[in-house]
């Protein structure tokens, strides 16, 4: 099975242009007169070794391109959840509601209270069963203390009868009446009492409730001001990582834009694949691409990736500040484009070492 060598896409035998993004294959290069092709003196095993050297280095600034790309990806997430764990605003509810201060009015016989308290007498002198149950405790008390007898007693009988009828009547009654009303300005006065007292209670516990609110309300203030300033403090380092990992997709783009890898594998775990296979053996990129199952190794490389991924960076550096080395490789991509344009390589293998020189120069200067 053949593959592309500009797409990676599979190939039939037969076809001179690959169907996926038009390139001559093999087949039609062969084809082509003996003045076009690559002559056996100029692609020497040296030149085929810088070749290598050249797939080898472009992928391993690719990985490293990637590497960092993830770095400042998993960085910019940190601070973004540390964004999201931040309270921006104070937030610590309502404050307590002071309570209402009770009404101090003193309970006064009106003629319309007394009118009310006289038709409850003279229900319950005729016996209706309709008032409420403290309205008859109230009557019934008073006639104890009119009567001097416990309720229900002779004399607590006997004075009742004596309202419901006889001479003195009307003079029981009204002593009633005025007992009864006596009693309601007393219970009147007692509840009031009681209202304060209660009051007094509701407002301590009122205030206490406000202290503590005002005290946590403060801590918040605080905390929402240091947050503030830790928010201000990450958005500038988001806005930084941002700006590196938009710089370093650049690079990335413009790498990939070769079309030394096929789309599909343009991502870490399938360059860190070709870079090793490569590396560790003699095997071509085109043989790369055939042990390549991106499903199979994905799984594989992606916890050895995030291990090996401050080596990785570490290395890059490092390189990337050996001046010497650096002029090394930069020689030999120039020896690998002069070599292609006097032994009549076409055109695109010369884009394509040309592609990697790039690749590698604005690499190493990101890391530098």
């Amino acid at each position: 099975m053949a593959f592309c060598s500009n797409c990676g896409n599979k190939l039939t035998e037969a076809v001179k242009f690959c169907p996926e993004c038009g390139a001559k294959t093999q087949i039609a290069q062969a084809s082509q007169p003996e003045a076009t092709m690559l002559t056996t003196t100029a692609l020497t095993d040296t030149t085929a070794a810088l070749n290598r050297e050249a797939v080898i280095l472009y992928t391993t600034d690719i990985v490293a391109l990637e590497s960092e790309a993830q770095s400042l990806t998993d960085q910019i997430k940190l601070f973004e959840d540390k964004m999201g764990g931040l309270h921006l605003n104070v937030n610590v509810g309502h404050p307590p509601k002071e309570p209402a201060v009770p009404v101090a009015e003193e309970w006064e016989s009106s003629d319309s209270t007394l009118n009310v308290v006289e038709r409850e007498v003279q229900e319950y002198l005729l016996g209706r069963t309709v008032l409420l149950h403290s309205v008859v405790t109230n009557i019934e008390y008073a006639i104890q203390q009119l009567s001097g007898d416990s309720a229900h007693g002779t004399k607590f009988y006997e004075y009742k009868k004596k309202c419901q009828s006889g001479l003195f009547r009307e003079r029981k009654r009204k002593a009633l009446i005025d007992c009864v009303l006596a009693q309601r300005c007393a219970s009147e006065e007692r509840k009031c009492e009681n209202d304060k007292v209660d009051y007094e209670k509701r407002y301590k516990k009122y205030q206490e409730a406000l202290e503590r609110y005002n005290s946590i309300k403060l801590q918040a203030i605080d905390e929402v001001k240091k947050d503030r300033q830790f928010a201000a403090t990450y958005q500038i380092e988001i806005a930084t990582l941002q700006k590196k990992l938009q710089s370093i997709q650049s690079v990335l783009s413009t790498a990939y834009a070769a079309n030394i890898i096929p789309s599909k594998f343009r991502n870490i775990y399938a360059v860190y694949f070709i870079n090793d296979f490569m590396a560790t053996s003699q095997a071509t990129l085109e043989q790369a691409f055939l042990h390549l199952d991106l499903d199979k190794i994905q799984a594989q490389l992606a916890q050895v990736i995030q291990q090996q991924q401050q080596q990785i960076l570490a290395t890059i550096h490092a390189s990337a500040q050996n001046a010497m080395a650096q002029q090394q490789i930069s020689a030999q991509l120039g020896d690998l484009i002069d070599t292609a344009n006097t032994s009549a390589h076409n055109s695109y293998v010369i884009a394509k070492y040309s592609s990697i020189a790039n690749t590698h120069t604005e690499t190493m200067a990101y890391f530098a």
